[in-house]
């Protein structure tokens, strides 16, 4: 129960109540919330405090008190000593009172009179001790004035503590958000590399201008965590004590939280690199394969097609199953590394032609399969160059050029473009001729 319950069923004021626990009479239980103690007393503690008044009106000290409930071995001795204190406190005041029956009251017109007539008495009689010794932590007896002074003397000295303690806790909350605010900046630093990445990764939507809506969202998520720490601090003054602890629990709650998740932003940006390194690889690699078949594809047709020198006539089935399984595992329209139209010229021209001329029914005439076989040269000797240059590339230069955002690739990407667009034109043209 909290203390002012206490003070109601023990009739003690609060002041008293923390008195007696300051001299560790009572030790009730204690809870540390954001800096501040927050105390539970129980029905054992509201006993003890029951019997310490009852002790304090019988008069004895609090010393005495502590004694007996700390070295129960020495109740006997304390209680000798307060035999003795009453037996001569009885003797003095007997001696008060004989005296003063003695006196006519209405004869006494001044304090002057008085001590004249008691001094006698109280010679050799000692001064109380909270004469003596006025400090609220060694004596056991205080003046009401001397008891509140000393008591405001001491919540100041809390109060003081505790200011303390709060501003620490603002100096902690101001340096979780600096934190966040660091964070954050790497975090969107990491997502920022890590999306460049992701144009060495095939897709339709690999076009990456998306990735500069990241900059403005960043820009926002740093300014509210700014904005929320300096609004904090303006405004912090204004608030009592209280209203500054619950806000600033609310606020370091909800710095945690972010810095968490900031923090696992980095890990899985970091790890997330290591395999998006990878893609740059693989995209290097990929690239060079695709055009790799190509280039040995115009170089066998060179050698075993076009070289007077191995040109014979007879079956070349297994010439023509050969260019037309490379030309259609070619990926489609623009899915290839380099995103390019090669597939249209390989399945609207090169292999059309080569079939063309090795169809036994074909229809083209003589002069016709003259002008596809030298038309199906140009596009072998220019497809050949193209491969060869591509394959002999850098991986780290090829695989630039597999970005869509990449200039040197954009340029090659249009000089193979406009290739295939010229040869599919002529071909078209010849064909239409031939049917």
């Amino acid at each position: 129960m909290k203390i002012k319950e206490v003070s109601q069923i023990t009739g003690l004021t609060e002041k008293t109540i923390r008195f007696y626990e300051e001299k560790e009479l009572i030790h009730p239980e204690q809870t540390e919330i954001n800096g501040r103690i927050f105390r539970n007393y129980t029905d054992q503690d509201v006993e003890r405090l029951n019997l310490i008044a009852g002790l304090r009106k019988l008069e004895f000290s609090i010393s005495d008190i502590a004694i007996m409930q700390n070295n129960p071995e020495r109740i006997p001795e304390v209680l000798i000593k307060y035999q003795e204190k009453t037996s001569a406190d009885l003797e003095f005041k007997a001696q008060v009172m004989e005296r003063l029956q003695q006196v006519e009251f209405s004869s006494v017109s001044s304090i002057k009179d008085l001590g004249k007539i008691l001094n006698e008495i109280a010679e050799d009689r000692p001064l109380p001790a909270a004469d003596v010794e006025l400090q609220f932590y060694k004596i056991d007896g205080l003046t009401k004035e001397e008891m509140d002074r000393a008591v405001q003397n001491y919540y100041e000295q809390l109060s003081n503590e505790n200011k303390r303690k709060l501003e620490r806790k603002i100096t902690n909350t101001v340096f979780l958000y600096a934190a966040s605010v660091v964070m954050a900046i790497i975090s969107g630093l990491l997502i920022w590399r890590n999306t460049y990445y992701l144009g060495y990764i095939p897709s339709l939507l690999d076009d990456l201008g998306w990735r500069w809506v990241l900059l403005p969202l960043f820009a926002l998520l740093v300014g509210f965590i700014s904005y929320v720490i300096i609004h904090f601090i303006r405004n912090i003054r204004k608030k009592d004590e209280t209203a500054c602890l619950l806000e600033l629990r609310s606020l370091r709650r909800t710095a945690w939280i972010v810095l968490f998740i900031l923090f696992t932003g980095i890990i899985v940006s970091i790890q997330s690199y290591k395999s998006l390194e990878k893609a740059k690889v693989e995209a290097a690699a990929a690239a060079r394969q695709e055009w790799y078949e190509l280039y040995r594809m115009t170089d066998f047709v060179q050698d075993y097609y076009f070289d007077p020198r191995v040109k014979e006539p007879g079956d070349n089935n297994g010439l023509v199953l050969y260019v037309n399984q490379t030309c259609y595992n070619f990926p489609f329209k623009y899915n290839d590394r380099l995103h390019t139209k090669m597939y249209d010229l390989l399945i609207w021209s090169y292999d059309l032609i080569f079939k063309e001329l090795h169809y036994s029914d074909s229809k083209a005439a003589p002069e016709e399969k003259e002008q596809l076989e030298l038309l199906l040269k140009e596009i072998n000797d220019e497809l050949m160059v193209i491969s060869r240059e591509i394959i002999e590339k850098p991986d780290d230069e090829l695989a630039e050029m597999t970005r869509l955002d990449n200039k040197a690739g954009d340029e090659l990407r249009s000089r193979i473009n406009e290739f295939v667009d010229k040869y599919t034109n002529e071909t078209e043209k010849l064909f239409k001729y031939i049917n």
